[in-house]
């Protein structure tokens, strides 16, 4: 069997994680090097996770074992805790960006913040209209903050937050003191 490897990109660093093809028929991945790089201390996330049994069935979590032929020949260390792949996102929505960010991991709270927000949107959406997707989105963050900025009485203040929202959209409004937005 190929050994195959499921590249995890996060914001401020990037990871490589050998995907285990497990008895069970189910893909899982070391959560150990997930934690460190998002600078969590794995021992305080082990032992949360196994404290709960809700948690350990609801990530699929296992213990590697020697019987998973993957484990050896990936050069993995059998007591590696391995989690379901489809349910990392899962996982990393149960940590507190607060709390990661009073341990000084700054870049890891603010991206985890951004994450938490995307995937409350995305559900939000799918649950609203049974369907989601990141374009859509975009887009109705892109109009929601048009309609506040042009709500705005303040010239400076909506010429201020245009120039905001271009930057942070890659839009092109044209930013001026005027009485509403020329979009």
């Amino acid at each position: 069997m190929k050994n195959s490897k499921l590249h995890l990109s996060i914001a401020f660093g990037e990871i490589i994680v050998p995907i285990i093809k497990c008895e069970d028929g189910t893909e899982r991945v070391p959560l150990k090097p997930i934690c460190d790089e998002i600078g969590l201390d794995w021992k305080t996330q082990k032992r949360k996770l196994l404290a709960d049994d809700y948690l350990i069935d609801r990530f699929g979590l296992i213990l590697g074992e020697a019987s998973l032929p993957q484990m050896g020949q990936l050069g993995l260390n059998r007591d590696q805790y391995l989690i379901r792949v489809d349910r990392v996102t899962a996982f990393l929505n149960t940590l507190n960006p607060r709390n990661i960010k009073t341990q000084g991991n700054k870049n890891s709270a603010k991206w985890l913040e951004a994450k938490h927000s995307e995937w409350d949107d995305v559900l939000h959406q799918y649950e609203t209209y049974g369907t989601a997707s990141n374009g859509e989105i975009k887009a109705f963050k892109i109009v929601d903050a048009l309609a506040k900025v042009d709500r705005m009485k303040n010239a400076t203040m909506r010429q201020i937050s245009s120039e905001q929202l271009n930057a942070e959209f890659d839009l092109n409004i044209p930013i001026s003191k005027q009485a509403t937005l020329d979009v």
